[in-house]
Parts: C-alpha cells; sequence; structure tokens
C-alpha cells in the first residue's frame, strides 16, 4: 500500500491500528486484528487461514506479562496451533493434536522426526517400519522402547576412557551381538537362546573372578564316530559309538559282535588322540558275562581288549563268538 488514501483508512489517530481491518482484492485477503487480548494477523483463503498472533494486548509491559507469538492454520472449520513462542520457551503443537515435526538436513529429509500420533521419536526416518537406518523412540505402551535398526550390523557403542569400545547390537538370524572395536564379534546370543562364542577356542571361566587358565571351560562336543576292527581273527561288527568331550576329558562308548577267531582283539579309529595312558572296562554279553579290560597306550588311538576271567595278570583276549560293551575315558590335548 503506497497511497495515502490507503494508508489512513488502514491506521487510526494516532498511526495505530483502530479496529480489525481486512486488505483484500478478492481471495486471499489479509486481516489485520487488534483485541484487548491480543494483536493477530490471518491470510485467509476461502475457509483456509494461516494466523500469526501476538497475545501481549496494546499497552502491556513485557516485564510484567509475557508476550507469545503463535502460529496457527484452520482447515475447513478445524484450527491447528503448530507453534508458539515466549521470552522463556518455545513449543511446538502445544494443543497436543496429531501433528507431525520435521527437521530437514542438507542430505536427509528427515533428520529428525516426531510422530504426533503415534508418540515416537525418529531420527533419519519418518516410518518406523522402514529398514533404513533409524533410531526411534517407542510409545508409552509399547514394547519396545528404543530401536536402532539398519540394513547392516546395528550398534550401540560403549566406552570407558580411551578402551576400546564394545558394540551391543543385532546380528543376522535375528542374533543378539555383542563385539569390540578391533575383534570383531565376542558372542551371539541365537532365538533360541543359545550362546555362540565370536573366537575358536574362547571359553568361559568357572568358579573364578579373573582370566584363570586351569579354569578356562573352552571346549564342549558330543556325537558319534566310527570304530574300526583293526587286530583278531574273524570280523566284528561295530555299532552304538558315541563319545562326549567336555575340555580335554573325552568319554566313549560302543558294542563290537563278534565271530569265533585267535589273537590279539583292537579296535580304532577313537575321536581324539589319547595324551597319556588310559585303562577302560568292557563286559561280554555271551559267554558268563566275563570282564573285559583296554588298555589305550598314549598317543594312540587304538584300544587292545584285554581278558581279565582269569586270575593273575590280564592276557590279550582271544576272540571268541559273542559281543563287548565298552567304554572309556581319557584325556587329550
Amino acid at each position: 500500500m503506497t497511497r495515502a488514501s490507503d494508508t489512513a483508512r488502514l491506521l487510526g489517530a494516532g498511526g495505530t491500528l483502530a479496529n480489525d481491518v481486512t486488505i483484500s482484492e478478492g481471495s486471499p485477503s489479509i486481516k489485520l486484528n487488534d483485541t484487548d487480548t491480543s494483536r493477530f494477523i490471518d491470510i485467509l483463503y476461502g475457509t483456509r487461514n494461516a494466523t500469526f498472533r501476538n497475545t501481549m494486548a496494546s499497552g502491556e509491559d513485557m516485564d510484567t506479562v509475557a508476550p507469545e507469538i503463535i502460529f496457527s492454520t484452520k482447515d475447513d472449520g478445524e484450527t491447528r496451533e503448530h507453534f508458539r513462542m515466549n521470552k522463556s520457551e518455545a513449543v511446538f503443537n502445544e494443543g497436543s493434536v496429531d501433528l507431525d515435526f520435521r527437521v530437514e538436513s542438507n542430505g536427509d529429509a528427515n533428520m529428525l522426526f516426531i510422530d504426533g500420533g503415534n508418540d515416537r521419536l525418529l531420527v533419519r526416518k519418518s516410518d518406523p517400519t522402514n529398514a533404513d537406518q533409524a533410531f526411534h523412540l517407542g510409545a508409552g505402551g509399547d514394547d519396545h522402547k528404543m530401536i536402532l535398526q539398519g540394513n547392516t550390523v546395528q550398534r550401540l557403542g560403549l566406552q570407558l576412557g580411551t578402551d576400546s569400545r564394545v558394540f551391543l547390537g543385532a546380528a543376522t538370524g535375528n542374533h543378539f551381538r555383542v563385539s569390540k572395536q578391533d575383534a570383531g564379534a565376542l558372542f551371539d546370543v541365537n532365538p533360541s537362546g543359545n550362546i555362540i562364542l565370536g573366537q575358536s577356542g574362547a571359553g568361559i571361566h568357572l568358579g573364578v573372578t579373573s582370566a584363570t587358565a586351569s579354569n578356562l571351560l573352552h571346549d564342549y562336543e558330543e556325537g558319534t564316530w566310527s570304530p574300526t576292527h583293526t587286530g583278531g581273527a574273524g570280523g566284528g561288527t561295530l555299532s552304538d559309538a558315541k563319545y562326549t568331550k567336555i575340555g580335554r576329558l573325552v568319554h566313549i562308548v560302543f558294542s563290537i559282535t563278534f565271530n569265533s577267531g585267535s589273537g590279539q582283539m583292537s579296535v580304532g579309529n577313537l575321536p581324539f588322540t589319547a595324551n597319556s595312558h588310559s585303562i577302560g572296562i568292557g563286559k561280554e554279553d555271551n559267554n558268563n558275562g566275563y570282564t573285559v579290560a583296554g588298555d589305550l597306550a598314549d598317543n594312540g588311538t587304538t584300544i587292545d581288549l584285554l581278558g581279565t576271567q582269569s586270575i593273575g595278570s590280564p592276557t590279550a583276549y582271544q576272540v571268541g563268538t559273542g559281543r563287548i560293551r565298552f567304554s572309556m575315558t581319557y584325556f587329550t590335548d
């Protein structure tokens, strides 16, 4: 407005706004309002408008009455306040409506996103169901309160002083993973609750509060093995061969059914090599239940079966038709 007549109609005596004034050449229009409680500008277009409001009334002192500037919109009869600011705070969405807040950075349209309808704070995303790399806080009633989400292993870093960081995160297959900055995965917990150590030979120190070598349990294994009939005339059929290994301790069991013959009967191909001389014991089922001993040499993988049915030192077991059930416990490296 540049004409004097227009200025005179807009301003009252003393150069102040005397009444509500609408400036319009049609639609949209601008309405200036002055009341006892506030002054505001409405930008109107049909049933829609945007409002810029100062709630400090004319003549009030800023030192005694805190002024507020409020920005709101009206769409088809529904008014929503977006932002207000006074000398002590700035507030977004004072009216607690379903209204989102978004901050855009140079490279990300959703660097900060507040999902007003679902009570979530998100970083680098606007939809918590997307797989983009992001962080979000869940609503008060959610089972999940904080989520780090992405297409690679997502980690929360923890660091004491200048030490290497330890990371907590998720890995492929719905695993929970603990890893170290310069050493990779320390261990995973899989969906069944089983712990998978990240390095071969790693274990658990039992019964102590510091890393003590003699208390380290670093291996457990169980399974079946394939024994061989390596000595003695006559054929033999081996079955039920199983083993359990806890640390360096190995326990084996097997059964052998054999035909008549003579000579030293031996069973080989043990699952682990012995590191000391060991003795096992078995029982012959079909010949009055004679006891059978087994001799395993140091660094050996073959057991020599010995008969113990006569008085005196055990002798090499002479093959006769029958079946022996046998077990032995020994140490390996």
